[in-house]
């Protein structure tokens, strides 16, 4: 089954990341959001979705796709993102 991204998911991942790099009083649940959906390989196909597809020209956007590309980066080794 190939991976297909919906793009309610896609804005939501955006959202996420931006959220848990900003300093507002969301970032702790973002981050611990982030955490929890690092068990799931889908999020990691989000994120090179987020990397290799997104054409949004928004700042937040572009921020997110630079943050998904360090999620990756920083999770490589983790079997899930494999």
């Amino acid at each position: 089954m190939a991976f297909a991204p919906t793009q309610q998911t896609v804005r939501e991942i955006i959202v996420l990341l931006s959220t848990a790099a900003s300093a507002t009083g969301d970032h702790k649940q973002a981050l611990d959001k982030i955490q929890q959906l690092q068990q799931s390989p889908d999020f990691f196909a989000h994120c090179a979705y987020l990397m290799a597809c997104e054409t949004d020209p928004s700042p937040e956007a572009q921020a997110a796709r630079q943050l998904a590309g360090y999620q990756i980066k920083n999770n490589i080794k983790n079997p899930v993102c494999t």
